[in-house]
C-alpha cells in the first residue's frame, strides 16, 4: 500500500505534465456476459463534431457517442458481430448513424452492422456480392464514405465498391496503368504483376503478397510502415498510391468521389551499382526518394508538381555520416536487443539487403527525416511479419481485429519497431541541424503510457489538430482519454 501512495502521484504529475486531460467514460460489464474490456476503437464525425467509442468485451459491445469537448451524449449496449466475420475493415457515418464494414478471414463475405444511438440499436446486414475473379486489397475511409477496393487477377483494374447508404452498394472500376510497368526484359506488365512484384519484373521483390499499407503523413512512421513498396496516402480531396521499383516511385492521384487519376512519374537518385534498394515517401508538397547499395546510398527530395530537386544527398561507405542526429540504431532481430553500431558500412549493407524505407515527420518548421530498414521474420515457410505490423492486423480480440485506423497502427508499429535506422534533423529548406531529435507526439505518448501499469484496450486516434490517446483501467473501470 505504501508503495502506491508514493506512486500514485507521480503517475498523475507526469499525466499532467504530459498532455491535457481530456475525457472519462465508465465502461460497465456487458449484458451479454462478456469478459474484460479487451479492445475499444474509434469512429469520428468531423460534420457534426462527434466520435462514437466502441468496447469490445469478447461478448458484446458498449457504443458511446460522445461530443469534441469530451462530454457523453448517449451509451448503450449489442451484441458483437457475428462470429463469421473476423476483421472490420472501415465505416461510414451520417449524423448519430454509426455503419461498421466487416468481412470474413477468405475474403469471400461482407456484412455490416448499423448502430443507431438516437434509438440505441444494432442492426446486422450480410451483403450478396461475392468477388468474382477480384482480390480484396482494402478497405478505405474518405470523408463520410466507405470504399471497398479490389483487384481484377491478371488486369489493371481497380474495383471500388462505394457505399451509398441505406445499404446501397455502386461498383466502379477503374484502369490503373503506367507505361513504365515493365520487366527487365521490356515486357509491359498489369497492375495484378506489379502489385505481386513478380521475380521475373524490375519490380523490387516484396515480403509480403498484394499489401498496402495506408499511411497517416500527419503522425510519426516506422520503418516497418514506409518500407512497403505500395502505399496509399491520404488527401483532402482524395488519395495518393504510390507503387516501386528500383528506378521509378509511380504516383496515382486519385479524386474522390469522381475517382478519376493523374499519374506521376520519379527517378531514384542514380546510383553506380547493380545491386539496388530503394523506396519514398510522399510528405506535404514533396516526395522523399532513397536508394542505396552497399557502397553508397543516395536521398532526394523533390517537389511532387515541378519534380525540381529541393535537396540531394550523398553518402560513400568510407564516410562517416554527417547528417545524421542519432546513433545507427539496431532493434530487434535474433538477440531482440537494442544494439548501436558505428561504420557505415554496416548500414548500407542492411538498407541493401533489407526492406528499405524513409520516413519523414514534421516538428514546428524543422524536418525530422528517418532513414533504415526492417527485416522479414522467417518461421520456415512462409515470411510473417511480428505482430501488430501489416501482416497481422491491430487490435486483434477474441479473433475480431479492426484495422481501418491507420493513426492506431502507426503508433502501434513506431513504439515496437524492429529495425535499423538512423534519425536525421534538418530545418525547413533542408540544412542539417546538429543537436538532440526533439520527441515527437509519439515519443511524448509512450513515456506517458510506459508509466502507467494497470493499463488496458489502448487506443489512439486524430481528433481535428490533436492526438487523442486512451485507455481501460481495470480497477476503477474508466476508460480515460488524454490530449496530446
Amino acid at each position: 500500500m505504501k508503495y502506491f501512495k508514493i506512486v500514485l502521484p507521480l503517475l498523475i504529475a507526469t499525466l499532467s505534465s504530459a498532455q491535457e486531460p481530456f475525457a472519462e467514460l465508465s465502461i460497465k460489464k456487458s449484458k451479454y456476459g462478456g469478459r474484460v474490456i479487451e479492445n475499444v476503437f474509434t469512429v469520428v464525425n468531423d460534420e457534426d463534431k462527434t466520435f462514437a467509442i466502441f468496447t469490445d468485451d469478447n461478448k458484446g459491445f458498449q457504443s458511446s457517442l460522445m461530443n469534441f469537448e469530451g462530454g457523453e451524449i448517449t451509451t448503450f449496449s449489442s451484441e458483437r458481430p457475428p462470429k463469421r466475420y473476423d476483421e472490420i475493415i472501415g465505416y461510414n457515418v451520417e449524423g448519430n448513424d454509426v455503419t461498421l464494414f466487416l468481412k470474413n478471414r477468405k475474403n469471400n463475405k461482407f456484412g455490416s452492422i448499423h448502430f443507431d444511438f438516437d434509438y440505441q440499436t444494432a442492426r446486422e446486414e450480410l451483403y450478396d456480392f461475392k468477388l468474382k475473379d477480384e482480390i480484396y486489397l482494402k478497405g478505405y475511409n474518405h470523408g463520410s464514405l466507405f470504399y471497398l477496393i479490389t483487384l481484377t487477377k491478371k488486369s489493371n483494374d481497380l474495383n471500388f465498391y462505394v457505399y451509398q447508404g441505406q445499404n446501397q452498394i455502386q461498383k466502379t472500376t477503374v484502369e490503373v496503368f503506367d507505361e513504365k510497368f515493365k520487366s527487365k526484359s521490356g515486357k509491359i506488365l498489369n497492375l495484378h504483376e506489379v502489385l505481386s512484384q513478380q521475380p521475373n519484373s524490375d519490380f523490387i521483390r516484396t515480403s509480403s503478397f498484394l499489401n498496402l499499407i495506408q499511411i497517416d503523413d500527419s503522425a510519426p512512421n516506422s520503418i516497418e510502415n514506409v518500407s512497403a513498396k505500395a502505399k496509399i496516402y491520404s488527401k483532402e480531396n482524395g488519395f495518393v498510391l504510390s507503387i516501386e521499383n528500383r528506378s521509378f516511385t509511380h504516383l496515382f492521384n486519385f479524386l474522390l468521389p469522381e475517382l478519376t487519376y493523374t499519374t506521376s512519374t520519379y527517378g531514384k537518385p542514380e546510383i553506380n551499382s547493380e545491386f539496388s534498394n530503394s523506396n519514398s515517401f510522399v510528405f506535404e508538397n514533396n516526395i522523399y526518394l532513397i536508394n542505396a547499395s552497399a557502397e553508397e546510398m543516395k536521398f532526394s527530395v523533390l517537389d511532387v508538381e515541378t519534380k525540381e530537386i529541393i535537396k540531394e544527398t550523398h553518402l560513400k561507405k568510407d564516410e562517416e555520416i554527417p547528417f545524421k542526429n542519432t546513433p545507427i540504431i539496431q532493434e530487434g532481430g535474433g538477440l531482440n536487443k537494442y544494439r548501436e553500431m558505428e561504420k557505415s558500412t554496416k548500414l548500407l549493407r542492411r538498407l541493401t539487403k533489407e526492406d528499405i524505407g524513409i520516413a519523414v515527420n514534421k516538428i514546428d518548421e524543422d524536418h525530422i527525416i528517418t532513414i533504415g530498414s526492417k527485416k522479414m521474420i522467417s518461421t520456415g515457410g512462409a515470411p510473417m511479419m511480428m505482430p501488430g505490423f501489416g501482416a497481422i492486423p491491430i487490435g486483434a480480440v477474441g479473433g475480431l481485429t479492426v484495422a481501418f485506423n491507420p493513426t492506431f497502427f502507426a503508433y502501434n508499429s513506431y513504439t515496437r519497431t524492429k529495425s535499423t535506422r538512423i534519425k536525421c534533423l534538418f530545418d525547413k529548406d533542408f540544412n542539417h541541424l546538429e543537436g538532440i531529435v526533439p520527441d515527437n507526439t509519439f515519443d511524448r505518448i509512450k513515456k506517458a503510457a510506459d508509466a502507467i501499469r494497470s493499463k488496458k484496450a489502448e487506443t489512439i486516434f486524430k481528433l481535428e489538430d490533436s492526438f487523442i490517446w486512451g485507455y481501460f483501467n481495470k480497477t476503477s473501470k474508466v476508460y480515460s482519454f488524454y490530449r496530446f
